[in-house]
């Protein structure tokens, strides 16, 4: 699993591959598969860089999956991708999506004797500079996946989820954010 680019090295979207590894010198390629590759679109799994986030189980494989388009917020997705693997092909089989948390960044005052850069592109903080405070809301699982009695449960974000392996269709959801924050600080999650 990683980045596909084109021939000048440009990516153009998350892919999954499929090596013959009989012998280890001089492994061959025999399927790829590019989950997106339109323009202005960028695709990531955090099992790029968290193993703990992959499953495989009888030819399956499932990951957390991540699609943002800069142009039209309706072609995003934030879930997990569930993959039927061979030697044969890689073919998709559903996605199961998850609500995303967005951080917020309320602007505060910098004292002019601050010494945190603000907002003057100068690199010093001077009189009338805002900067950015972070703000990060609710509870934040792991993107993890799990199979139970045949259904597939997956979390990530503020929701975990319980998915039917036969159908793709949704058993159960549960939000485990906290609504009930006394946290004037708190902000909320999109659903994508």
């Amino acid at each position: 699993m990683g980045q596909e680019a084109n021939e000048t090295g440009s990516i153009i979207g998350f892919q999954i591959s499929i090596f013959d590894l009989s012998d280890t010198n001089a492994p061959k390629l025999l399927q790829r598969h590019v989950v997106e590759n339109e323009e202005n679109t960028y695709s990531s799994s955090a099992s790029e860089w968290d193993f703990m986030a992959t499953r495989v189980v009888n030819g399956r494989l499932i990951i957390p999956l991540d699609i943002d388009n800069w142009e039209d917020e309706t072609k995003a997705f934030h879930g997990f991708a569930v993959f039927t693997v061979s030697e044969n092909g890689i073919q998709e089989e559903c996605r199961i999506a998850h609500k995303v948390q967005t951080m917020i960044y309320p602007m505060v005052d910098v004292a002019p004797d601050s010494s945190v850069a603000g907002d003057s592109g100068t690199g010093d903080a001077i009189a009338g500079d805002v900067m950015p405070g972070m703000c990060f809301c609710g509870s934040e699982l792991p993107r993890r996946s799990m199979i139970f009695n045949g259904n597939l449960m997956t979390t990530q974000g503020s929701t975990v989820k319980s998915t039917d392996m036969d159908t793709c269709a949704g058993v159960w959801e549960l939000d485990v954010s906290n609504e009930n924050a006394t946290n004037t600080n708190c902000c909320g999650y999109i659903a994508y």
